[in-house]
């Protein structure tokens, strides 16, 4: 199996992170949908924030593997997913 295969396998098919994730550390345990979307503009994830407020609101912004629905987000498990092919891991120091 080539590289272009696997990856694909891993990423879209099981939903798993890539190696060459972009890994961001916050200060606190929490973070509400507004400081998450300014960590994703931030990172050039999204383009801008506005950008980030329509994946919010069309739920294609995942924590694990779950959709954020809600307003505030605890930072147990740390790697969201937005869209299919874009990850962020979050570090809580």
């Amino acid at each position: 199996m080539n590289k272009a295969a696997a990856y694909f396998k891993k990423t879209l098919q099981k939903k798993k992170p890539p190696q060459d994730v972009k890994i961001v550390s916050v200060k606190t345990k929490s973070l509400n949908v507004l400081e998450l979307i300014d960590i994703l503009a931030r990172t050039d994830i999204v383009k801008n924030k506005s950008q980030g407020r329509r994946l919010h609101k069309q739920n294609v912004i995942y924590l694990e593997n779950k959709p954020i629905i809600e307003d505030e987000i605890e930072l147990e498990k740390n790697v969201f997913r937005i869209g299919q092919r874009r990850y962020l891991k979050v570090i809580v120091k």
